[in-house]
């Protein structure tokens, strides 16, 4: 029990820095804590989707794209499978100073007050993001609980691939569009701009009824090497589906500056499990190859390059390797 209120002040005093600092100890857990609350409420009732109204932000795609090393997919938002989505799930962000209140130990019945609730805080954020032009996707977590929604082929646009975008990535876009259903799909590539800070998209394939898609090949120092192997992906997926090949890449001068228009096309070839191929089956897969490509086909097996004993030629040869057709 105090005293007087001399005593009081002076034992308030000497109390106080401990209390403070004690407080001050126990706030980063308990703000944590309320973030993974709110994490954990929402998570129960609701998925965001993220896009963009624009693509051609070079910042953006230096935070999205890798450096723009990676890729941008268009979509169709009239499309049946993303329209039936937009029906009050959809909205643009706020670009606002002040963050948005939510009472933790708010949940009732009414669901509908409840989402509203809840997406004034999702629909919000700095004014410093405004230039990103975000729409969101406020959505049901799927049927299996997951995190994953399924976009319809058909809804898909365009892809952009990046201005850096290694080949690797160019070969496995360039041989999944070649597929029947993504054929209205048009393929850009990004290009940066000589004079002005701006992007350049270039076209690679305008979708249907265009001429076979090109692969481009990107030397990591950002030069850009349009390869001289032209090939049709949808003529050579069908010659892989009825010639039992699991795998093909593309290896070897194809992928460098010294390739010439003598030059062969040098492939690794995978078979798969149960197909039979002796070696006057193999010659007929070389010569099928040599008909579609247009020039001298030298037709490695894979499994002879991951057995080999050399292992710096086993090394070069797997890890420059750009997939043209993977099974499934």
């Amino acid at each position: 029990m105090v005293r007087d209120k001399k005593t009081f002040k002076r034992e308030y005093r000497w109390l106080l820095p401990g209390a403070i600092a004690g407080s001050r100890a126990k706030l980063p857990d308990k703000v944590e804590d309320l973030q993974r609350r709110f994490a954990e409420i929402f998570a129960r009732y609701w998925r965001i989707f993220c896009v963009s109204r624009i693509c051609n932000s070079i910042l953006m795609w230096s935070h999205y794209a890798d450096k723009h090393k990676g890729l941008v997919v268009g979509f169709d938002t009239s499309h049946p499978n993303l329209a039936s989505w937009s029906k009050g799930a959809c909205f643009d962000v706020e670009y606002v100073a002040e963050k948005a209140d939510f009472d933790l130990d708010f949940e009732c019945s009414d669901v509908s007050a409840f989402r509203a609730r809840l997406s004034v805080v999702a629909r919000r954020k700095s004014p410093e993001w405004a230039y990103e032009k975000e729409v969101r996707f406020m959505l049901p977590p799927p049927d299996d609980g997951g995190v994953l929604f399924s976009i319809e082929p058909g809804a898909i646009t365009r892809v952009i691939l990046g201005a850096r975008a290694p080949q690797r990535l160019r070969a496995e876009v360039c041989a999944i569009l070649s597929r029947p259903h993504f054929s209205h799909v048009v393929l850009e590539r990004a290009t940066l701009s000589k004079d002005r800070f701006e992007l350049d998209f270039v076209p690679v394939r305008r979708g249907v009824g265009a001429t076979p898609c090109r692969i481009d090949a990107s030397v990591e120092r950002g030069d850009s090497l349009a390869m001289k192997v032209q090939v049709n992906h949808e003529a050579l997926r069908e010659f892989c589906r009825q010639r039992g090949i699991a795998r093909l890449d593309l290896f070897g001068s194809a992928l460098r500056e010294d390739f010439r228009d003598d030059s062969d096309v040098d492939l690794l070839c995978s078979l798969r499990a149960d197909a039979q191929c002796g070696l006057f089956g193999w010659v007929a897969l070389k010569l099928g190859l040599e008909q579609l490509f247009g020039r001298p086909v030298d037709l490695v097996s894979r499994q002879g390059i991951e057995r080999s004993r050399n292992p710096y030629r086993r090394a070069a040869i797997l890890k420059t390797a750009v997939p043209l057709y993977v099974e499934g």
